[in-house]
């Protein structure tokens, strides 16, 4: 990072370097905020890995191998953005931006033999990869932040973000976001509560990948270790992991809030060094995929409590948390929930880490 002593010119620049020289990627950024209406830039290429195993036999010259077949997929991404802000006021401002990425690929076919449990030789070649596209996005943003922040996340007042964006060339998709948020702070204890709406909108909106609604930032007790539980007893109430997917979600979330180490007259211990809050939460959430509305009669959801194989249905959990102040620079939350569409799974563990709550 550097800049001028004002800080109104910066330039901010990154390298990573890790595995073979296909995966170095880094990125530069310009900020300039000299007037009202500052500005940004941005270029960065960063690769993504996935690998996918197949083993086989083969036979060369008439002797069978075991064969560890792997295939290799790196898809590069690079990506020119501009973007700027407005402040109407120390509470209001407009957001905006646009950019364009390019999306490529490199497939290596990696294949290890083995011949009486030992590795006898290694080929790798590169091969055909899927053909290379571009996205175009640009969005526009009203956003309004009046938040008092306590220990570990905002105590008291609100905060908002109405969003829309659009995405052209290989895909077109209209992405609409609506997220409110409003605190309250009643010695000793906070009380925050959510409403979130995001979703894709247009006829390619079925293409991008999916979103999930049991990430721990949306409704917490529905990650993939809770799944795996629940499917060692199924019945016809049985929640799918696909039913908490689609192309919109719409979130709701309650918290009480106890500060728990910090400074005297404001926690129950006191401590100038560890900040913690005690958090009580309930969540709740459903997604679906048809650009319905979810009180339309023709939408994929019904609002059973119990899980329903045939349509996408509310998912609820509820739980306590001890969210960690580490020094200003993150915050940790481990924390133990109750997924109630869950069968089978009395509580179930997570670990947030974030800036602070929502």
């Amino acid at each position: 990072l550097w800049s001028d002593m004002l800080k109104y010119h910066q330039i901010f620049c990154m390298l990573q370097i890790n595995g073979e020289v296909y995966d170095f990627g880094g990125q530069l950024a310009y900020l300039n905020m000299k007037k009202r209406l500052f500005w940004g830039a941005s270029f960065y290429h960063f690769p993504y890995r996935a690998m996918y195993w197949t083993p086989k036999i083969d036979t060369i010259n008439g002797t069978p191998y075991y064969v560890d077949s792997y295939q290799l997929i790196r898809v590069f991404e690079e990506n020119l953005s501009v973007f700027s802000q407005y402040p109407i006021s120390s509470k209001l401002r407009f957001e905006g931006g646009v950019s364009y990425a390019h999306y490529s690929f490199r497939v290596d076919s990696i294949n290890n033999y083995f011949s009486g449990g030992y590795n006898v030789g290694q080929t790798k070649e590169k091969v055909d990869g899927p053909p290379s596209y571009d996205i175009g996005r640009a969005y526009i943003a009203f956003v309004g932040d009046n938040t008092t922040f306590g220990l570990t996340s905002p105590m008291d007042g609100y905060r908002y973000r109405f969003q829309v964006d659009q995405m052209v060339d290989a895909v077109n998709v209209t992405g609409i976001s609506l997220d409110y948020r409003k605190y309250y702070f009643k010695k000793p204890l906070g009380f925050a509560f959510r409403v979130m709406h995001y979703g894709r909108y247009g006829d390619d909106q079925d293409l991008l990948y999916p979103i999930y609604l049991g990430n721990d930032y949306l409704v917490r007790g529905y990650n993939y270790n809770a799944f795996n539980k629940s499917y060692e007893s199924y019945n016809e109430n049985f929640l799918d992991i696909n039913q908490l997917t689609g192309s919109k979600i719409f979130v709701m979330n309650a918290e009480i809030r106890y500060p728990f180490t910090g400074p005297k007259r404001f926690a129950l211990i006191k401590s100038n060094v560890f900040y913690s809050d005690i958090v009580f939460f309930l969540d709740g959430g459903v997604s679906w995929f048809n650009n319905t509305v979810p009180w339309d009669k023709d939408s994929d959801i019904r609002y059973f409590w119990n899980p329903n194989p045939s349509f996408h249905t509310p998912v609820y959990s509820a739980g306590a948390s001890i969210r960690i102040n580490l020094f200003g620079y993150m915050v940790l939350e481990p924390y133990i929930a109750k997924p109630f569409q869950l069968q089978n799974v009395p509580f179930t563990t997570g670990f947030i880490i974030s800036g602070g709550g929502f």
